[in-house]
Order: C-alpha cells, then sequence, then structure tokens
C-alpha cells in the first residue's frame, strides 16, 4: 500500500527544507511543480482603477507543490 500526500510551499528555501526532511522519514518525491495562484481580485480591480496597465501586477506569486509518496 502507498501513502501519498501534497504540499504546497511559498517559496524554494522551505520547499527545499520539507523535501529534506521528508525524504529523512522515509517519503520519496513523485513530482515537484509551480502551481499558477490566478489573479488577486482587490489588487487587481484598485490597481485597474488607477491605471490600468498597472492592474497586470495584480498577479499572485505561484507557490511549489510538491507530492510525496510513501511505500508501507
Amino acid at each position: 500500500m502507498q501513502n501519498t500526500k501534497i504540499e504546497y510551499y511559498y517559496n524554494q528555501p522551505a520547499a527545499n527544507r520539507a523535501i529534506a526532511r521528508n525524504e529523512r522519514r522515509g517519503y520519496r518525491v513523485v513530482s515537484v511543480q509551480s502551481v499558477d495562484r490566478g489573479w488577486s481580485l482587490i489588487k487587481t480591480g484598485c490597481l485597474g482603477l488607477i491605471f490600468l496597465p498597472l492592474a497586470l501586477l495584480g498577479k499572485k506569486k505561484p507557490v511549489i507543490q510538491v507530492t510525496y509518496q510513501r511505500n508501507r
């Protein structure tokens, strides 16, 4: 039986620390990918009211999704 878990991290150093910690616990990394979080509605709307091209700054930073798996 396999145990799979997915965790999200907001920056690369945090992801690296968590990967090392989970590997010590017996998990192996199945995949690592950057997940786009879309747009912040409030920030985009406010910037759009001031100056339309500034609305492009309303994009949220992506998060890092790591999928782990451990055999039991």
